[in-house]
């Protein structure tokens, strides 16, 4: 059974490294100010449904989601709300969030929920592998809480870029 609960535990939630590669469980983004956030689900392969949270911590911004026409300083993207909702969006040219961050940054990291209704993160077998694509740009491989390795339990992009408007 594979776990990485215990060595985030005694690094005290910072990176570990597992088979050689670098392993964590949030991801800390610097942004402008203002920004532009586009969020693509590559791929799902879990029996447990998945999905993202985007965070500003509260009082240091917001994000804006131009799928929803919400505002908010904390998003839940789960994959089945995409494909339903927004598959072309999700597969194609992503979710764009617009956002302030007054601290420049965001956080990203993957949640899931095992079908009792209650999001989870950061336990178990919980981790991701982050892959720079280009200049921000981010490739996220991420593992739920299921005692395994395989680190395709959800695949998304990040792509980062001012915002213009």
């Amino acid at each position: 059974m594979i776990e990485f609960q215990t060595a985030f535990r005694k690094s005290r939630g910072k990176p570990i490294q597992y088979n050689g590669k670098t392993l964590i469980l949030m991801d800390r983004l610097t942004v402008p100010e203002k920004f532009q956030l586009r969020i693509k689900i590559i791929s799902i392969d879990s029996k447990w449904k998945q999905g993202i949270r985007i965070n500003i911590d509260k009082g240091e911004g917001n994000f804006y989601s131009h799928s929803s026409d919400k505002k908010d300083y904390s998003f839940a993207i789960w994959d089945e709300k995409v494909k339903a909702g927004y598959p072309t969006l999700a597969e194609h040219e992503g979710l764009l969030y617009s956002g302030v961050a007054r601290n420049n940054e965001i956080k990203i990291w993957n949640i899931w929920d095992e079908g009792n209704g209650v999001t989870q993160r950061w336990v178990m077998g919980a981790a991701m592998i982050k892959e720079t694509i280009a200049e921000n740009h981010f490739r996220y491989h991420c593992n739920d809480g299921q005692p395994n390795d395989d680190f395709s339990d959800i695949v998304f992009d990040v792509i980062i870029s001012p915002d213009i408007a």
